[in-house]
């Protein structure tokens, strides 16, 4: 992986001591995007986004083709970027709703797709990663997750911290259950939700849609106690995880 960093973007030896100096002050909140869900079971496989892509993929190839007409072309699978999780759950989310509702579509019905997603990710719902246990070594208060696993949650209960586990819903305003994050009960905050609230959990190109539109709404946005050290101009923030491929982060 290092050796696929342009060196004219690493990071200099400033920067290094920057944010070094900002974890030490507690003034630095991670933030872990979509390439930081390793596989916890094999880490030669594709990431556990797009691996949840690929099985909605293949969960459509394998039910009934579709009738080609007018009002509804078929969809061609074939010209959608297999990585892309955002838009594969958006025409498996299409195609649910078409089969359960058309009359004309004698073909095989699909499972909801907050169901498919939850129990793709119950084989990895107590795992982690060495990456994760890595991260969990250094003192952030806040960690932000761009992906549902709880893998840095369990990472972190294994270092002897006591995270705090909280996550965005636009279905129902969740609370966080502390007055403060420290760095042996950091807050550990899905913002697309996480796999174990299924109808909290934000996949497809419309949720992303709902989710901007409510963090701007004064009743469904962050709580206070999260949006201040995120305000906060001494804060740093460490991204993971993250690529300019990642078009769902």
């Amino acid at each position: 992986m290092a050796d696929e960093i342009d060196k004219t973007i690493a990071p200099s030896d400033a920067e290094w001591e920057y944010l070094t100096s900002a974890i030490l002050k507690q003034k630095c909140i991670l933030v872990l995007g979509p390439k930081a869900a390793v596989d916890p079971r094999n880490p030669s496989k594709p990431v556990l986004p797009v691996q949840l892509a690929q099985h909605l993929a293949e969960l459509l190839k394998r039910s009934n083709a579709l009738p080609q007409t007018k009002e509804d072309a078929a969809i061609d699978l074939s010209r959608i970027p297999i990585e892309n999780l955002t838009l594969i759950a958006q025409y498996y989310k299409r195609e649910f709703k078409a089969r359960q509702y058309s009359p004309r579509r004698y073909v095989e019905q699909l499972d909801p797709l907050p169901y498919v997603a939850k129990k793709f990710y119950e084989s990895v719902e107590y795992k982690t990663t060495s990456l994760h246990e890595n991260l969990a070594c250094l003192d952030f208060r806040i960690c932000l997750c761009v992906t549902h696993d709880r893998m840095m949650a369990n990472a972190l209960h294994a270092a002897g911290k006591k995270p705090i586990e909280a996550w965005y819903s636009l279905k129902e305003r969740q609370t966080i259950n502390a007055d403060e994050f420290t760095t042996q009960s950091p807050l550990v905050y899905h913002l697309l939700g996480r796999a174990s609230d299924r109808d909290s959990m934000v996949l497809t190109q419309d949720d992303m849609m709902d989710l901007v539109i409510g963090l701007t709404s004064r009743e469904t946005s962050l709580e206070d106690k999260l949006l201040n050290p995120l305000r906060d101009e001494d804060t740093v923030f460490l991204f993971v995880g993250f690529g300019f491929s990642s078009t769902y982060s």
